[in-house]
């Protein structure tokens, strides 16, 4: 993402400000960021986490299809994983053009529909009834038709993708990392949680003397109306 100083950032879905803890040296002096998100926790979590000793960061809840910010207020949008959670994506993406400025960049991240499915078929093969990882979820806003979805708001759209795959050779990992989303309402892993064991041995049965190979694909759109 393009800032400079003097910029005004808005982080819409920040969850727990991972965004700007893992990228606090490359946030230039003199811009300054809204963090939000929807929930109270996630944004008092964002706030432990995200050091603020120059005063740059404010946090505030925010529903992205009611952005309670003023007309052309921001210079950067950003949108990180999480249009597709929106109950109606073209009533957030009204009100993300609405706050932007009319040169101003908006960065909206995404998967594929094919992201992590090896995974997805692996729980499922264990339980029919297990809901992870998004099961389809993203396909209100995905790499497949996020550029169609945003023409109507964006004059210039472009999209980075990248596609990577990753092999996975411990059964203890991926338990720990499947697992990990058991208090996450968009995911139903009760089925494994409440059969730990039954759950590890299948795992280390299908990793036996080899591993998996997952597709990761993710990419970016960089959109603005310049």
């Amino acid at each position: 993402m393009d800032i400079s100083a003097g910029h005004r950032v808005l982080e819409l879905g920040s969850g727990n400000g991972e965004m700007w803890v893992k990228n606090a040296e490359r946030v230039p002096f003199g811009v300054s960021v809204l963090v939000s998100d929807i929930s109270e926790d996630f944004l008092n979590q964002a706030r432990k986490r995200i050091d603020n000793q120059t005063n740059q960061y404010s946090f505030k809840i925010i529903d992205i299809q009611n952005i309670a910010c003023s007309d052309g207020d921001f210079d950067r949008i950003l949108a990180n994983t999480m249009l597709y959670h929106s109950d109606n994506v073209e009533a957030a993406l009204t009100q993300v053009v609405r706050v932007l400025k009319p040169e101003g960049y908006f960065y909206a991240t995404t998967s594929g529909l094919d992201h992590l499915q090896e995974l997805k078929e692996l729980v499922t093969e264990f339980d029919s009834d297990v809901v992870f990882p998004l099961n389809g979820a993203n396909k209100k806003f995905c790499l497949e038709n996020g550029e169609t979805i945003l023409q109507p708001f964006f004059k210039n759209i472009k999209c980075i993708k990248y596609a990577n795959s990753l092999r996975i050779n411990n059964a203890d990992y991926l338990y720990e990392f499947i697992t990990a989303f058991k208090e996450d309402k968009n995911y139903n892993i009760k089925p494994i949680t409440e059969n730990p064991t039954s759950f590890l041995n299948y795992l280390k049965s299908k990793i036996k003397n080899t591993y998996i190979e997952v597709t990761k694909s993710s990419g970016i759109f960089i959109t603005s109306n310049t």
